[in-house]
């Protein structure tokens, strides 16, 4: 017999979204279902030294310290809350996962247009508020610090 109650990936998107000199940078986007009123997007990035082949920290590609890093990213999130208030949580709710969303590694990746950072959905609001991917670092004007990018730009 079979059983459909598990979890279950239905779609897996790998992006290139960064190549330059010997830094590469991928966003994986997984939806997963467990055949209820709807899936989840499972997003995560990855920065690699392609001289080496070896997956590496945001903190090392920048040349910053890890505390400075979850400092930035923190900053960009509340900026992006500051502009898209959460839909059903309070600051004060929102403050102690953003702390556990930044430490996340995996949240990272690069492009163009600077570091960003992934939030999913349930984190920063309800399954229709979304996930996000917010500028960190920027290095265009077009993408200050706290925006939300999307891959199709």
């Amino acid at each position: 017999s079979t059983s459909s109650s598990y979890s279950q990936c239905t779609n897996y998107t790998q992006t290139v979204t960064y190549l330059n000199g010997p830094t590469a940078s991928i966003r994986t986007d997984l939806y997963v279902t467990g055949w209820g009123p709807h899936g989840v997007n499972n997003i995560s990035g990855q920065i690699y030294d392609l001289n080496t082949g070896t997956l590496v920290t945001p903190e090392s590609v920048l040349g910053i310290s890890s505390s400075e890093l979850r400092s930035q990213a923190s900053s960009a999130i509340k900026t992006f809350l500051a502009s898209n208030p959460s839909d059903i949580s309070s600051t004060a709710e929102l403050n102690s996962l953003i702390d556990d969303i930044v430490a996340d590694s995996t949240r990272y990746y690069l492009t163009d247009y600077g570091l960003v950072i992934i939030t999913r959905p349930y984190e920063l609001g309800s399954y229709a508020y979304g996930s996000h991917d917010i500028v960190v670092q920027s290095n265009s004007d077009e993408h200050p610090v706290g925006s939300k990018v999307t891959l199709q730009e």
